[in-house]
Protein backbone atom coordinates (compact mmCIF):
# COMPACT_ATOMS: atom_id res chain seq x y z
CA UNK A 1 0.00 0.00 0.00
CA UNK A 2 2.79 2.43 0.90
CA UNK A 3 4.56 1.72 -2.39
CA UNK A 4 1.32 2.26 -4.31
CA UNK A 5 0.66 5.59 -2.57
CA UNK A 6 4.24 6.70 -3.22
CA UNK A 7 4.01 5.90 -6.93
CA UNK A 8 0.47 7.09 -7.59
CA UNK A 9 0.00 9.80 -4.96
CA UNK A 10 -1.47 12.29 -7.42
CA UNK A 11 -4.05 9.81 -8.73
CA UNK A 12 -5.10 9.00 -5.16
CA UNK A 13 -5.28 12.71 -4.28
CA UNK A 14 -7.48 13.50 -7.31
CA UNK A 15 -9.75 10.51 -6.63
CA UNK A 16 -10.18 11.53 -2.98
CA UNK A 17 -10.92 15.11 -4.08
CA UNK A 18 -13.61 13.97 -6.55
CA UNK A 19 -15.28 11.77 -3.93
CA UNK A 20 -15.00 14.52 -1.32
CA UNK A 21 -16.61 17.12 -3.59
CA UNK A 22 -19.40 14.68 -4.44
CA UNK A 23 -20.12 14.14 -0.73
CA UNK A 24 -19.83 17.88 -0.11
CA UNK A 25 -22.38 18.54 -2.85
CA UNK A 26 -24.68 15.93 -1.29
CA UNK A 27 -24.34 17.71 2.05
CA UNK A 28 -24.96 21.20 0.69
CA UNK A 29 -27.82 20.20 -1.57
CA UNK A 30 -28.83 21.19 -5.08
CA UNK A 31 -29.73 24.85 -4.58
CA UNK A 32 -26.45 25.87 -3.00
CA UNK A 33 -24.43 23.84 -5.49
CA UNK A 34 -26.47 25.26 -8.37
CA UNK A 35 -25.55 28.78 -7.29
CA UNK A 36 -21.87 27.80 -7.25
CA UNK A 37 -22.13 26.13 -10.66
CA UNK A 38 -23.90 29.17 -12.16
CA UNK A 39 -21.08 31.37 -10.88
CA UNK A 40 -18.56 28.91 -12.29
CA UNK A 41 -20.16 28.79 -15.75
CA UNK A 42 -20.51 32.57 -15.87
CA UNK A 43 -16.85 32.86 -14.85
CA UNK A 44 -15.77 30.59 -17.69
CA UNK A 45 -17.87 32.58 -20.19
CA UNK A 46 -16.39 35.85 -18.94
CA UNK A 47 -12.89 34.40 -19.07
CA UNK A 48 -13.21 33.51 -22.75
CA UNK A 49 -14.26 37.08 -23.50
CA UNK A 50 -11.76 38.93 -21.31
CA UNK A 51 -8.64 36.76 -21.11
CA UNK A 52 -7.37 37.61 -24.65
CA UNK A 53 -7.22 41.28 -23.66
CA UNK A 54 -5.48 40.47 -20.38
CA UNK A 55 -3.04 38.27 -22.29
CA UNK A 56 -2.20 41.12 -24.70
CA UNK A 57 -1.71 43.45 -21.74
CA UNK A 58 0.65 41.02 -20.01
CA UNK A 59 2.61 40.38 -23.21
CA UNK A 60 3.28 44.12 -23.44
CA UNK A 61 4.80 44.12 -19.95
CA UNK A 62 8.58 43.94 -20.04
CA UNK A 63 8.62 42.53 -16.50
CA UNK A 64 6.33 39.64 -17.44
CA UNK A 65 8.18 38.99 -20.70
CA UNK A 66 11.56 39.00 -18.98
CA UNK A 67 10.46 36.65 -16.19
CA UNK A 68 8.78 34.15 -18.50
CA UNK A 69 11.50 34.31 -21.17
CA UNK A 70 14.29 33.61 -18.68
CA UNK A 71 12.53 30.45 -17.50
CA UNK A 72 11.95 29.28 -21.07
CA UNK A 73 15.52 29.96 -22.18
CA UNK A 74 16.91 28.02 -19.22
CA UNK A 75 14.92 24.99 -20.37
CA UNK A 76 16.01 25.40 -24.01
CA UNK A 77 19.64 25.51 -22.94
CA UNK A 78 19.30 21.96 -21.59
CA UNK A 79 18.30 20.53 -24.98
CA UNK A 80 20.66 18.81 -27.40
CA UNK A 81 23.07 21.15 -29.14
CA UNK A 82 21.64 22.57 -32.35
CA UNK A 83 24.20 24.06 -34.75
CA UNK A 84 23.02 26.84 -37.09
CA UNK A 85 23.31 24.55 -40.13
CA UNK A 86 20.84 22.11 -38.58
CA UNK A 87 18.36 24.65 -37.29
CA UNK A 88 16.26 24.59 -40.48
CA UNK A 89 16.18 20.78 -40.77
CA UNK A 90 12.77 19.37 -39.66
CA UNK A 91 14.34 16.17 -38.30
CA UNK A 92 16.86 18.15 -36.23
CA UNK A 93 14.11 20.44 -34.95
CA UNK A 94 11.99 17.47 -33.90
CA UNK A 95 14.95 15.83 -32.13
CA UNK A 96 15.68 19.09 -30.33
CA UNK A 97 12.09 19.46 -29.10
CA UNK A 98 12.01 15.84 -27.94
CA UNK A 99 15.23 16.37 -25.96
CA UNK A 100 13.78 19.26 -23.95
CA UNK A 101 12.78 18.75 -20.31
CA UNK A 102 9.14 19.50 -20.98
CA UNK A 103 5.91 17.49 -20.56
CA UNK A 104 5.22 15.12 -23.46
CA UNK A 105 1.92 16.87 -24.21
CA UNK A 106 3.69 20.20 -24.60
CA UNK A 107 6.37 18.65 -26.82
CA UNK A 108 3.63 17.24 -29.06
CA UNK A 109 2.01 20.66 -29.37
CA UNK A 110 5.35 22.29 -30.25
CA UNK A 111 6.07 19.66 -32.91
CA UNK A 112 2.56 19.89 -34.37
CA UNK A 113 2.64 23.69 -34.66
CA UNK A 114 6.19 23.97 -35.99
CA UNK A 115 5.15 25.30 -39.40
CA UNK A 116 5.28 28.48 -41.47
CA UNK A 117 1.68 29.44 -40.72
CA UNK A 118 2.31 29.56 -36.96
CA UNK A 119 5.66 31.32 -37.54
CA UNK A 120 3.76 34.04 -39.40
CA UNK A 121 1.14 34.36 -36.66
CA UNK A 122 3.87 34.73 -34.03
CA UNK A 123 5.91 37.12 -36.18
CA UNK A 124 9.07 34.97 -36.10
CA UNK A 125 11.24 33.37 -38.77
CA UNK A 126 13.67 31.24 -36.75
CA UNK A 127 13.07 27.93 -35.02
CA UNK A 128 14.42 28.99 -31.62
CA UNK A 129 12.38 32.21 -31.72
CA UNK A 130 9.30 30.10 -32.47
CA UNK A 131 9.92 27.94 -29.40
CA UNK A 132 10.34 30.91 -27.08
CA UNK A 133 7.37 32.83 -28.50
CA UNK A 134 4.99 29.87 -28.58
CA UNK A 135 5.78 28.69 -25.06
CA UNK A 136 5.54 32.27 -23.81
CA UNK A 137 2.13 32.66 -25.47
CA UNK A 138 0.92 29.46 -23.81
CA UNK A 139 2.19 30.40 -20.35
CA UNK A 140 0.89 33.98 -20.49
CA UNK A 141 -2.46 32.74 -21.86
CA UNK A 142 -2.71 30.35 -18.91
CA UNK A 143 -1.83 33.13 -16.46
CA UNK A 144 -4.42 35.51 -17.91
CA UNK A 145 -7.03 32.74 -17.97
CA UNK A 146 -6.51 31.92 -14.30
CA UNK A 147 -6.36 35.56 -13.14
CA UNK A 148 -9.58 36.55 -14.92
CA UNK A 149 -11.33 33.36 -13.81
CA UNK A 150 -10.53 33.91 -10.13
CA UNK A 151 -11.47 37.60 -10.24
CA UNK A 152 -14.84 36.97 -11.90
CA UNK A 153 -15.59 33.87 -9.81
CA UNK A 154 -14.99 35.69 -6.52
CA UNK A 155 -17.03 38.70 -7.64
CA UNK A 156 -19.98 36.55 -8.70
CA UNK A 157 -19.89 34.63 -5.44
CA UNK A 158 -20.10 37.89 -3.50
CA UNK A 159 -22.98 39.15 -5.66
CA UNK A 160 -24.90 35.88 -5.51
CA UNK A 161 -24.32 35.08 -1.86
CA UNK A 162 -27.84 36.07 -0.92
CA UNK A 163 -29.20 33.24 -3.11
CA UNK A 164 -27.90 30.85 -0.49
CA UNK A 165 -31.18 31.46 1.37
CA UNK A 166 -33.00 29.54 -1.36
CA UNK A 167 -31.34 26.37 -0.12
CA UNK A 168 -33.67 26.48 2.90
CA UNK A 169 -36.82 26.12 0.82
CA UNK A 170 -38.98 23.11 1.84
CA UNK A 171 -38.20 20.91 -1.19
CA UNK A 172 -37.60 17.19 -1.16
CA UNK A 173 -34.31 16.82 0.67
CA UNK A 174 -33.37 13.53 -1.01
CA UNK A 175 -33.61 14.91 -4.56
CA UNK A 176 -31.92 18.10 -3.42
CA UNK A 177 -28.95 16.21 -1.98
CA UNK A 178 -28.54 13.77 -4.89
CA UNK A 179 -28.63 16.61 -7.41
CA UNK A 180 -26.18 18.49 -5.20
CA UNK A 181 -23.82 15.50 -5.27
CA UNK A 182 -23.86 15.49 -9.09
CA UNK A 183 -23.14 19.22 -9.19
CA UNK A 184 -20.40 18.79 -6.59
CA UNK A 185 -18.68 16.21 -8.80
CA UNK A 186 -19.05 18.50 -11.83
CA UNK A 187 -17.58 21.41 -9.90
CA UNK A 188 -14.65 19.25 -8.79
CA UNK A 189 -13.89 18.32 -12.41
CA UNK A 190 -13.91 21.98 -13.42
CA UNK A 191 -11.48 22.89 -10.64
CA UNK A 192 -9.22 19.97 -11.58
CA UNK A 193 -9.22 21.16 -15.19
CA UNK A 194 -8.45 24.67 -13.99
CA UNK A 195 -5.55 23.29 -11.92
CA UNK A 196 -4.14 21.61 -15.02
CA UNK A 197 -4.26 24.97 -16.83
CA UNK A 198 -2.34 26.47 -13.90
CA UNK A 199 0.12 23.59 -14.17
CA UNK A 200 0.88 24.64 -17.75
CA UNK A 201 2.31 27.89 -16.36
CA UNK A 202 4.91 25.86 -14.47
CA UNK A 203 5.55 23.25 -17.16
CA UNK A 204 9.15 24.42 -17.54
CA UNK A 205 9.95 23.91 -13.84
CA UNK A 206 11.27 20.72 -12.27
CA UNK A 207 8.24 20.22 -10.01
CA UNK A 208 5.88 20.92 -12.88
CA UNK A 209 7.62 18.23 -14.92
CA UNK A 210 7.33 15.87 -11.93
CA UNK A 211 3.57 16.43 -11.75
CA UNK A 212 3.23 15.85 -15.49
CA UNK A 213 5.17 12.60 -15.06
CA UNK A 214 2.53 11.55 -12.51
CA UNK A 215 -0.21 12.39 -15.00
CA UNK A 216 1.45 10.45 -17.82
CA UNK A 217 1.94 7.42 -15.55
CA UNK A 218 -1.77 7.23 -14.69
CA UNK A 219 -4.46 6.27 -17.21
CA UNK A 220 -7.05 7.97 -14.97
CA UNK A 221 -5.19 11.30 -14.82
CA UNK A 222 -4.24 11.12 -18.51
CA UNK A 223 -7.93 10.73 -19.38
CA UNK A 224 -8.84 13.77 -17.27
CA UNK A 225 -5.98 15.82 -18.75
CA UNK A 226 -6.70 14.95 -22.40
CA UNK A 227 -10.39 15.72 -21.98
CA UNK A 228 -9.80 19.08 -20.30
CA UNK A 229 -12.48 21.37 -21.72
CA UNK A 230 -10.93 24.47 -20.15
CA UNK A 231 -7.55 23.73 -21.76
CA UNK A 232 -9.23 23.22 -25.13
CA UNK A 233 -10.95 26.60 -24.76
CA UNK A 234 -7.66 28.28 -23.83
CA UNK A 235 -5.86 26.70 -26.80
CA UNK A 236 -8.68 27.74 -29.15
CA UNK A 237 -8.27 31.31 -27.89
CA UNK A 238 -4.52 31.13 -28.57
CA UNK A 239 -5.05 29.77 -32.08
CA UNK A 240 -7.74 32.32 -32.82
CA UNK A 241 -5.49 35.32 -32.16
Amino acid sequence: MKEFLTQYWLSVLIAVYLVGMTLYGHYRGFIRQAVSIVALVMSIAAVNLASPYVKDFLLQSEIVQSAVRSGIESVLENGVSLVPEQEEQPSAQRSYIESLELPEQLKGILIENNNNEVYELLGVDRFTDYLVSYIMEMIVSAISYVVVFLAVFILLHLLMRWLDLMARLPILSGINQIAGAVLGLSQALIFIWLASVVLTIFATTSWGKAVFDQIEASAFLTFLYRNNLLAKLAISILHGL
